[in-house]
């Protein structure tokens, strides 16, 4: 399973892609820890995708030679995108999330699959939007997948504000994530893990930070998370323009100001 969150800012020109990190054999147990979204600078834009993990990159690398501009490649037919992906040998079963700047229409996301889903693709994922293989589907202002439904109580989730300063917008994505993995999963799948990453997109540049890391993760062994202490994450991770984050920044003001006195 891979955590995905997707959202477009219109207001601000942006569009923002969170992941998980964990890479696992069908046994569960975790091969490595990696950033799931690859960029292409030169539209801008970048993508990620939901089965066969570790292959961004190809898809990456082979839309970024096939396409000059993010419009060219959204504009691609169903037929064109099927002959093309079947020339490059893309993975499949999979499906791929584009994002990137449109522009005659600013931040947008597209899905399109490369084949009929399975049971082994991981699906829970963004169902509302399947459709044909190979047929782009244009992705709504912010989406998930996989949905969190079981923590949205426990986590007091309020949902995402697309109009809200950027970095509240960041904050709700890595709550998503935090939720995402610690949502209850039948036996067999596979867990979110080893480190939450962020992909934020805009006409001028593509910037990449992390989000959150799971020290307790291990390559090597399955993943098994502790249930997050809601109360306690967020004293941890206040939310941007909160009275407790100002609170804590007025502090280490404070506390700077103690350090510089002679």
């Amino acid at each position: 399973m891979t955590a995905i969150v997707v959202v477009a800012q219109p207001k601000y020109g942006l569009i923002h892609i969170a992941t998980d990190a964990a890479i696992y054999t069908p046994e569960q147990d975790v091969v490595a820890f990696s950033g799931k979204t690859s960029t292409v600078p030169h539209w801008p834009g970048a993508l990620t995708n939901v089965g066969s993990a570790a292959a961004h990159p190809l898809f990456a690398a082979s839309l970024a030679q096939g396409f000059d501009t993010f419009d060219e490649l959204v504009s691609i037919s169903e037929s064109d995108l099927r002959d093309y992906t079947t020339t490059w040998g893309f993975p499949i079963n999979a499906e791929v999330i584009i994002a990137g700047i449109s522009a005659q229409r600013g931040p947008e996301a597209y899905v399109f699959r490369t084949g009929e889903l399975t049971a082994s693709a991981g699906r829970d994922e963004v169902p509302e939007y399947e459709d044909a293989p190979f047929r782009l589907v244009k992705l709504p202002d912010h989406v998930m997948t996989p949905v969190a439904n079981d923590q949205v109580m426990v986590a007091n989730y309020d949902g995402i504000d697309v109009s809200a300063p950027p970095e509240e917008v960041i904050w709700s994505m890595h709550k998503v994530l935090e939720m995402q993995r610690s949502m209850i999963l039948p036996p067999g799948v596979g867990a979110i893990g080893g480190f939450g990453s962020l992909t934020t997109i805009s006409a001028d540049g593509i910037s990449e930070r992390i989000l959150c890391r799971w020290p307790e993760d291990q390559i090597g062994r399955s993943l098994r998370p502790s249930p997050t202490d809601w109360d306690q994450w967020h004293l941890d991770n206040p939310r941007p323009g909160s009275r407790l984050r100002q609170e804590i920044r007025a502090r280490k003001a404070q506390k700077s100001k103690l350090f510089r006195v002679k």
